[in-house]
């Protein structure tokens, strides 16, 4: 069983913008997020080793990031913006289990708008979604290579999406 987005959600998507990234193993790139926490971003890899990291001037950081050895994908919310409502909200990091995930190149497929992120990895096969709060829009996307091999980000779209409020 997979989970993944209606095709009619890419009516949505207001400017495209494609490129492929490469970071040297133990490197960072920041990039800009100009779209006002209604984006989505895409890109297919063959990695298992990195980190992104959403931010804005606020200081506030929602993390998700891949570990082969331990073959699962994390999502960090601690320090995702208001999270002091409900001590568990910030208190966990969410852990998906990937260990049925194939080798070679894998699509992602995020979406992050005001309140939450949603995460397909492999056309759906694996699926994630958090509610966040943050003060302000998150205006940076760190990406992280946390492996000895340099990551290649291919086919990188980070696109404006339409609200649909």
């Amino acid at each position: 069983m997979v989970n993944y987005p209606l095709s009619s959600v890419d009516k949505l998507i207001l400017k495209r913008e494609q490129k492929t990234l490469s970071i040297p193993a133990g490197d960072r790139q920041t990039l800009k997020l100009d779209k006002n926490n209604q984006a989505e971003i895409r890109f297919e890899t063959a990695a298992r080793n990195f980190t992104f990291t959403f931010s804005n001037e606020a200081g506030d950081q929602l993390v998700l990031a891949m570990d082969k050895q331990k073959q699962e994908m994390t999502l960090n919310r601690r320090n995702s913006g208001k999270v002091a409502f409900q001590e568990a909200f910030g208190a966990q990091v969410h852990r998906v289990p990937l260990n049925n995930l194939p080798e070679g190149v894998v699509e992602f497929r995020l979406f992050l708008d005001w309140s939450s992120l949603e995460v397909f990895v492999n056309g759906g096969q694996y699926v994630t979604t958090s509610q966040i709060f943050p003060n302000t829009p998150y205006n940076q996307l760190q990406i992280r290579n946390t492996a000895e091999a340099e990551l290649s980000l291919e086919s990188l779209e980070i696109n404006e999406m339409k609200s649909i409020w």
